[in-house]
Order: C-alpha cells, then structure tokens, then sequence
C-alpha cells in the first residue's frame, strides 16, 4: 500500500493538471492570471504572505494584491507609457532591488502595463547590468534605494535611459487615474515577452534569457497544490516559478524576508511559527543549515515536501535528510527550459531521492547524448512547450548538463556534474568536483568548499570555515578529513583528496556567488589562480639528511601507508613498487612528502621520481647523490638493458652431436627461450 503522503503527490505529479478555480478561463498572461485570481472564488484568502519584520509575516490575498498592482502601474505609468493596444511597442523595464513585496508589486505593475521585465540580480557587477540593459534596448530602470548610486551611473552611461525608484507599497497612490481601459488581443499577447532574467555570467558578461507568457504559464501550471515557503529570490527563475505555481493553484506562498540573511535561526522560526507550510522550496545551502540540527530535521520531516533546486545537493546531506524521514525531492529544470524533472517517488521506503525521473510529458522531447563513459548531456528538442531557447543545428537545447543513468530504473537519471565543471587532470583523467565539495560541506565547521585542479597532478581544496565554528585551521583539517577519508575509500584513486592539498581560506574570505549562493566556479578559479598555483608549488622544507638504511626505513615506512599488499604479499628494498599497485597519485604523495621532509631540492626531484627510481633501494641511492653532490649516474632504457643482457649471456659453445639412447629424459635449449626468459 502507499504512503498516503508519497501517493498523493505522486499522482499529481504523474497527471500534470492545471488545477483552476471551477467556471474560469485559462489565463494568456501573467497580468491576466493576476486578474482572474483577484475576480475568483477565494479571492479573499490569503495568496502571498511576506514578514513586516523578521519573520512576522503579513497576509495579502488575491484581491489586496490586484488593487496594489493597479495602483502601482498607475505610479509607474507617469514614466513609462502604459500599452493600449497589441500594436503599442512593448519596453522592457529593468527592475533592481532585494525581491521584498515592494519589488513583487513593481514586477507586476510593470505586466499590468503590457511591457516586459528584465529582472536584475543584486550579486552582478555595474558593468553587467550595463550590458544587459543594452542588449536587451530597455528604457527604463526601477530600482531600490540602496542602488541609487548604480541607477544613477547607469543612466550616465545610457543617454536616454528613464530611472525611478520603486514605490513601497506603504506610499502608493490610494487611486488609479493614470490608467486607461485596454484592448490587447490575448493570442498575440501570449507570444510576447513577459520577463527576462540572466545567466550567472560565469564565464563573460551574464546572457539575457527571454520568456514568453504563454511558457512561463505553462511551467506554472506544473504545482504541487500546498502552502510554500521560498527562500530563493525572486529575481531567479525557480523563485519566480515557485511563486507564481502557488498563485495559480491558489495556495498561499510565504516568501523568505529579502532583508535577513539566510540562517537556520530564521528559517526554523517560520517553520515552527506557520505550521500550515507543507511544501519548503530551498537551495540547498538551506538544507544544510536545517539538517546540522535535530530540531531542523524534525520540522523538515513534517513538511509533505522537501524539494530543492538551482545547485546540487551534497548526497551525505541528502542521505542524512532521508534517513531522517524527510521527504526530499529533486527538482532539475533550466531556465530555457522550464522544469523537466523530479525524483518524486512512488513509496517512503524509496530513498533514492537523487534520482529524477522523466515523466510521460518530456519523454517523447527528451534525448541524451553521450559525453563520455556512462555520462549523457540533457538534451531538449523543439515542440517542448515551455522552451525559450535553442543551441543546436537541429532546434533542440542542449543544457551542458551531465547525467549518469540509474543501472536498472528505466529514464532515472542522477546528476552528475556541469559538462564546463568537469576537471580534466594532468593526466587526462576527468573528475567530478561536486562529490568532494558535497562530502566536506557536511562538516558543521563549513561554509563553503571549492575543489580545484584542471590540467594539474591532483585534485586540491579551498575551505572556508562557517561563521560558528571555534576550531583552529588545523583542527578544521581534522574534521573535514573525517569525511574525505570515507570518500577516498569509495573514489577512482585519480580523484583522491590529501590533507596537504586541503586549504583553509579566512571565513571572511569574499568570492563571487550566484543568485543561488553556490559558487561561480570559472570566475572563482580567476580571482583565486595565485592561491591554486600556489598550492602546487613545491615547498622547500625538508632538511634531514638520513645515513641510508634510516634512509630505506623512512621510505618503507612512506610506501607502506600507501600500498595495499594482498594477504601473504610484501615487498623488500629492491621490490618494483609499481608492481604492488602504488598509482600516480601516490607517487605524487610520497615525492610531496620526500621534498618537505628531507634535505633535497624540489627542481632534482622530477614529478616522475617514483617512476624513474621504482624501488626502494634506486630512491635511497638517487636521494644519497643529489645531497652529496656525487655526478649523475647514467642509466641504461630497457632497450638498451636486454640488449646488453644478450650480448652477456648469448655466448655459447658449438653443439656437437652425440650419439644417445633413445630412452631417457632431455632437455632442449634455444636461443629464442633464453632471449625471451630474459625479457
């Protein structure tokens, strides 16, 4: 039988439904859905909920929110021309601020008055919004006090551009004269712009993405029918969706308070304060902060849903979630795209909530294609309804994103990493740096971890301790490594992380995040190229000069840590270490080490020592030299070694042919079987 609370979700999920009021129509445009809700039954029931301070929060319903957008586009109207007709020229209005209730009502007035939104991050440079404002030819910018100082600049680098400050709803007019009746054709409406948001700019300037009405309507219609809380800003697509799904199923949406930061402090205290919440839509930062307590855990496992998006969630968090009743569900979708998938599951017992699953709607739009071993790029192909945007000579999208398949759960996919993530080593070995971020951001003593090492050895890390923790670097290395151990044992010996390659930045350290909070990982590796250099730069440390039998126990000791010797197995000074399985990555473990503790100089000791000297013995008299001083030995190629080996022992005396019983036992010789016994 199913659990009750899995079930019903799942089938609404599996359905798809549009659930509308009885007796409406199906609205062509966000101002038109905004319309329909304020003239409906329950129009007078609570649709969006935002604090007045702290987490005491305020109650708008369908009705108080159409008179506040009517209000506000009249304000507005006085600058930027209210659209009559479907042949008025449709602007597009730049809206900067923190997304409060003020810049949700400025968001819809703009709508209400038939033009476009471009909806600005706070986290960008003034450089970006410049060039996103002139891609995308807007007119106009309303902004946030606080960014009065950018506004003022921007329209002194675009002549021409109209600034206005947006409206708090406390200061609206309490009439609308500026505006006039409308006569817009529904079908041509759909098709027009209804807001534009940006990429994270990750590698460039950020990238304008355009959504249409008729799209985003569709993706909005795609709910899960509960009361929510966002916690993701409004000027990122999934926050926009997560708002207006709620506003179209008719449930009320509690939207995170823009002016407090994000901790489990405020985040538990509207959990416990709205006990009617029973969906949380969150980054999985959130999800962190919740799950560090028992008190989290407990308010998490009694929501219907937990559902993340915009990043990844660390799967030791996840699993913790899980394994603690919580029913987390995944939920993956692109800005051009819409949402596309969920790992909604059939059953509690279920845990493989990193697991999406394609639903019967993007199946027949749906291709994979491969990107390397068992890894799959998300593709999307035209006819797709809520796709915004196409990359590929045959109309489809492809989303750089990678995908594993699940070995035997038919079109179940976990995600894997950014195909522009993906960390090519020295060596050629590809590794996902999400697994090793995920296992270290466990830790309660981590803010952040970024993993690094494209074109070098090995994999490194940078840690930022949290805000909280009372631990020395030292003793941060100590907990994070409780962790990377474990996931040592598990990873390709390639992707291994080593304490001396795990760096502690200062907790006040500043880097540059998206809208999400995760971090911008190319513009991340620019600003911090110095530090990563430096973590690979050979540290000169080591002044101990052994006698050489100290010198074979120093390295025994640095090779038997390392090598895994199978039962009965064990290896002496003259044992090719290679033979035992000892990889490149502990080659470059043992050379570190060697160079940090004894007196040798890091530019005679080549990246490929261990390979050059593979025993224990050829390492000792190699180290022996260089700190007395003695000439370069010259060593023979395996080459030229068998062929000295047969000019030895290829010297044999003329047969003479005897005359033999024929009974007996012989031995025959040749000279093939000894060339080949020596090779």
């Amino acid at each position: 039988m199913l659990d009750s609370k899995y079930s019903s979700i799942k089938v609404l999920e599996t359905k798809k439904q549009k659930v509308l009021p009885a007796n409406t129509q199906t609205p062509s445009t966000v101002d038109e859905l905004i319309r329909l809700r304020a003239s409906q039954e329950g129009k007078d029931a609570p649709i969006i909920a935002y604090p007045e301070q702290g987490t005491s929060y305020n109650d708008y319903t369908p009705s108080q929110l159409d008179r506040f957008v009517e209000r506000a586009a009249s304000f507005y109207a006085t600058a930027i021309a209210q659209r009559r007709t479907s042949d008025d020229p449709v602007q597009v209005i730049g809206l900067l601020g923190p997304s409060d209730f003020s810049y949700l009502v400025a968001f819809l007035a703009i709508s209400r008055l038939g033009h476009s939104v471009l909806l600005l991050s706070t986290r960008i440079t003034d450089e970006a919004h410049e060039s996103l404002l002139s891609t995308t030819k807007a007119t106009a910018l309303i902004y946030n006090e606080a960014f009065e100082a950018t506004a003022s600049a921007l329209m002194s680098q675009k002549p021409g551009l109209q600034i206005m400050q947006i409206c708090d709803t406390t200061s609206l007019p309490t009439t609308s004269n500026n505006l006039k009746p409308a006569n817009l054709d529904a079908s041509r409406e759909s098709q027009n712009i209804s807001f534009i948001i940006h990429s994270s700019g990750s590698t460039g300037l950020p990238k304008p993405i355009f959504q249409t009405h008729k799209a985003s309507l569709y993706a909005y219609s795609q709910h899960f029918n509960r009361v929510g809380h966002i916690t993701l800003p409004l000027y990122h697509n999934h926050g926009i969706c997560c708002l207006f799904r709620a506003i179209w199923a008719g449930k009320k949406i509690y939207i995170y308070n823009a002016k407090l930061p994000l901790t489990s402090q405020h985040l538990l205290a509207t959990l416990k304060e709205h006990p009617d919440i029973k969906i949380l839509y969150a980054v999985p930062y959130a999800l962190k902060l919740l799950s560090e307590t028992e008190e989290g855990l407990k308010l998490l496992s009694d929501l219907d849903i937990v559902m993340f998006g915009g990043s990844a969630c660390p799967k030791p968090i996840g699993d913790r979630l899980v394994d603690s009743g919580v029913n987390l569900v995944g939920h993956y979708g692109a800005t051009e795209l819409g949402q596309l998938m969920t790992s909604f599951r059939n059953h509690k017992e279920d845990k493989g909530w990193d697991w999406l699953r394609v639903g019967p709607n993007l199946e027949p739009y749906l291709k994979m294609e491969a990107r390397g071993p068992n890894l799959f790029e998300l593709c999307v192909m035209e006819g797709w309804p809520s796709k915004v945007a196409t990359n590929c000579d045959d109309g489809s999208y492809a989303t750089k994103d990678l995908f594993e398949p699940h070995p035997t759960i038919p079109n179940a996919w976990r995600y894997y990493a950014r195909l522009d993530d993906t960390l090519v080593l020295e060596n050629g070995e590809k590794a996902n740096p999400l697994i090793a971020e995920g296992v270290i951001r466990q830790s309660e003593h981590v803010a952040e971890a970024i993993v690094f090492g494209a074109n070098k050895p090995r994999l490194g890390a940078f840690v930022v301790p949290s805000a909280t923790t009372q631990l020395s670097d030292g003793a941060l290395l100590d907990a994070v490594m409780t962790y990377v151990n474990e996931a040592n044992q598990v990873a390709p010996s390639f992707a291994y992380l080593s304490r001396e390659m795990i760096k502690v930045l200062p907790r006040d350290v500043e880097f540059r995040k998206t809208d999400k909070g995760t971090v911008i990982r190319a513009a991340f590796y620019r600003d911090f190229s110095s530090q990563i250099e430096a973590a690979y730069a050979d540290e000169q440390s080591g002044t101990l000069v052994l006698p050489k039998d100290d010198l074979l126990e120093f390295l025994r000791k640095e090779f038997s840590q390392r090598v895994q010797l199978k039962e009965g197995e064990s290896f002496d000074d003259n044992t090719d270490l290679f033979s035992l399985g000892v990889d490149s990555l502990q080659a470059i473990q043992a050379r570190s080490n060697i160079i940090k503790t004894l007196k040798v100089q890091a530019k005679d000791i080549g990246r490929n020592f261990v390979f050059d000297f593979p025993t224990l013995d050829e390492m000792a008299n190699e180290i022996l030299r260089l700190q007395h001083g003695a000439p370069k030995r010259v060593k023979l190629n395996v080459e030229a070694r068998m062929a000295a080996m047969v000019e030895k022992y290829a010297v044999f005396e003329q047969h003479k042919p005897v005359d033999k019983p024929a009974d007996g036992a012989y031995i025959v010789s040749t000279f093939h079987t000894l060339v080949t016994s020596f090779s």
